[in-house]
């Protein structure tokens, strides 16, 4: 693909994103003189970006919740714990330890850390 192209297709996607219909684009295309086989590249691959861009945020936005999640079972852990060893919870004199929680919800949240890798 020339450098050309590359130009145009970055500059179409932003449009996309902006909310410009893809038969607006092909218009568009069309008066910049590019034969139909362009045009038909040049829209696969705003297309392309476009869908990368949106399953990128959903895969973000979905690390982010599971951190939220590790953190939550770490703490709750800990504080069911702790709250077992000072009496807070009634226990009959047993301590409560809480491994599964913290520990599950340590991975978790270490996993998540790794975040999202954009693949284009």
């Amino acid at each position: 693909m020339t450098e050309k192209n590359e130009l145009i297709i970055d500059e179409y996607v932003e449009k996309r994103k902006n909310g410009l219909d893809f038969s607006e684009i092909r218009k568009e295309l069309k008066n910049l003189n590019l034969t139909s086989e362009e045009i038909r590249i040049i829209v696969r691959e705003i297309d392309n970006q476009v869908i990368n861009d949106e399953l990128y945020k959903s895969k973000n936005t979905l690390v982010n919740e599971m951190k939220y999640i590790g953190l939550f079972l770490m703490l709750g852990g800990g504080f069911v714990t702790v709250a077992s060893y000072f009496g807070l919870i009634d226990t009959n004199g047993y301590y409560v330890i809480s491994y599964g929680p913290i520990i599950g919800g340590y991975l978790i949240y270490l996993k998540s850390k790794r975040g999202v890798k954009k693949t284009l």
